[in-house]
């Protein structure tokens, strides 16, 4: 194990460049001899072994150095990389290109499923960007500020560059998503040095879905790097979180602040775990149906509205389109009383009409039926006669006479028919009455052709 000296009164930054070279190691004392089992390797063309780089895995079938297939990766740390299996997959929501040792984000994410599906367009944030941290000052009053350079997505050869200018001589350039150097103001320029990885590679996207407060919900994404950077403090490595929170009402590209402003307002509070909070409304969903209410409002004279509105506290820009309202007629069944008044008004008015009518054509039936009645009284009396008295019961020497049923037939009646009928009779029977004329018989006039 090798220790760089520091000395903080001979600080100085002359030597940034010296190495140490091991030309030999000598193991000895190994237990029961040599090595336990031998690794599969990828074969040379010479026959002797040949180490796969880093994006690359070993062909099981043939033994030779293969690109891992797209939309995964090869950590240069995978020291025997057999296999396609030993290929990573990205996380969901991140994609790489055949041979890569990292994945990264083209912008367009999508998580969640069916009707939890969202879709973030984070186009317009991606680039390099700078966050400046507070200034801090030495213990011998020296003025210095960490500096924080990001690059959220987009191409997988677009990285933040940090570097190292302490020395004329040479300038260190340090390539991550997320890296950081110590800038230190010295006269007329501003000297770079200490560059540190703070995430390399995207572990993984999620969302949030936080309250802040009672009134006000925290939606947007989590975007997870992972540095290899490992110190005594940091056994696991280093972590940056960036955290996109949706503002619909931001109009530019947000703002970058340092911490989650919840519990960490710097940018790390155990110097491991780096967190960084940005609110624009490009971190914000597309819009979709469960983002809108639909209302529908009760039958109101003969219409009923169908209304469209934003659910309180959307978190989403773009996407659908709210439809407009609706007005529609309401069927019989939706209909109240109310809507049928003038129905009703119009059958009350018929039932009166129509009584109405029944009334006098009653009274018109009665009229016509004494009338009727009178009219066949006076065709059963003889000429001169007064009607006969009614009685109840026949005289003794009374014969009981044939009962005439009186019939109607298509509005017409038959008597007449049949008195007329027996004035037309030329056969007489001694049993049939003959009528005589009273003023003859008061005169004794003979009638020859009645005799």
């Amino acid at each position: 194990m090798f220790e760089k000296k520091f000395d903080e009164d001979k600080q100085t930054y002359h030597y940034q460049n010296a190495q140490v070279k091991i030309y030999s190691i000598e193991v000895t004392n190994v237990e029961n001899g040599g090595t336990k089992q031998c690794e599969t390797c990828a074969s040379h063309s010479g026959g002797n072994c040949v180490k796969c780089v880093a994006g690359y895995y070993i062909s099981q079938k043939d033994k030779q150095c293969v690109k891992c297939p797209r939309n995964t990766y090869s950590e240069a740390s995978n020291e025997n990389p057999l296999g396609v299996k030993s290929c990573k997959p990205c996380p969901k929501g991140s994609m790489s290109s055949p041979g890569s040792v990292k994945c990264y984000s083209n912008c367009m994410v999508t998580l969640g499923t069916g009707k939890d599906v969202k879709e973030f367009n984070l186009t317009a944030l991606q680039g390099t960007h700078f966050v400046q941290g507070p200034t801090l000052f030495t213990t011998k009053g020296y003025k210095f500020f960490h500096g924080f350079y990001i690059s959220l997505c987009g191409d997988e050869k677009l990285e933040s560059h940090c570097i190292n200018n302490a020395t004329s001589s040479n300038v260190e350039t340090l390539d991550a998503a997320i890296c950081r150097s110590t800038f230190i103001p010295d006269a007329d320029k501003l000297i770079s040095t200490q560059p540190i990885s703070v995430g390399e590679n995207l572990v993984n996207i999620n969302t949030i879905e936080s309250k802040e407060n009672a009134t006000k919900r925290e939606e947007g994404i989590q975007i997870h790097f992972s540095s290899e950077r490992i110190t005594a403090v940091c056994q696991s490595g280093t972590f940056g979180v960036i955290r996109l929170v949706c503002d619909p009402h931001d109009k530019g590209q947000g703002e970058i602040t340092l911490g989650d402003n919840n519990k960490c307002h710097s940018s790390t509070c155990d110097g491991c775990n780096y967190i960084f909070s940005w609110k624009s409304r490009h971190a914000c969903a597309k819009c979709t149906e469960s983002d809108y209410e639909v209302i529908n409002t009760a039958c109101l004279k003969g219409k009923k509205n169908t209304r469209y509105l934003w659910k309180e506290n959307r978190a989403c820009v773009g996407g659908i389109i709210k439809p407009d309202d609706v007005t529609l007629e309401c069927s019989i069944f939706e209909k109240s009383i109310l809507d049928f008044k003038l129905v009703i008004m119009s059958f009350l008015l018929g039932a009166v009409l129509l009584a109405a009518i029944v009334i006098v054509l009653c009274y018109r039936n009665r009229s016509l039926s004494y009338k009727y009645s009178r009219l066949i009284d006076s065709s059963q009396m003889r000429d001169g006669e007064l009607p006969p008295s009614e009685k109840c019961a026949m005289e003794e020497d009374e014969d009981d006479e044939e009962e005439i049923v009186m019939s109607r037939s298509k509005g017409k009646t038959k008597f007449l028919d049949r008195l007329k009928g027996n004035k037309n009779k030329n056969n007489f029977s001694e049993f049939e009455t003959i009528n005589l004329d009273s003023a003859k018989a008061f005169s004794g006039e003979d009638d020859d052709d009645e005799l």
